[in-house]
């Protein structure tokens, strides 16, 4: 098994490194995104690839659950305030 050199270092102590406060809209935008970008790689690969006997359901398993968990992102991007709201 090959180990990440970095993942294995203890994770040093950083201080906060925006000055304002950030809104979980606008963290949660790019997570929804990179989790389209898995929806639309799984499903691209059941499409698109020879795949072991078996793969093709793993695969679009996984892809359910993309779009289950860019549902909740999504869901609660929409639940939040905007940038700069009172909360």
């Amino acid at each position: 098994m090959v180990t990440n050199y970095y993942s294995a270092l203890p994770v040093p102590y950083f201080t906060k490194y925006h000055v304002r406060e950030q809104s979980a809209r606008a963290l949660l935008q790019p997570i929804a995104a990179s989790l389209g970008e898995l929806a639309r790689r799984t499903k691209h690969y059941v499409e698109r690839l020879s795949l072991d006997p078996g793969a093709d359901q793993a695969l679009t398993a996984a892809n359910e659950a993309i779009a289950t968990a860019r549902a909740e992102i999504e869901r609660l991007m929409n639940a939040a305030p905007p940038a700069g709201a009172a909360e």
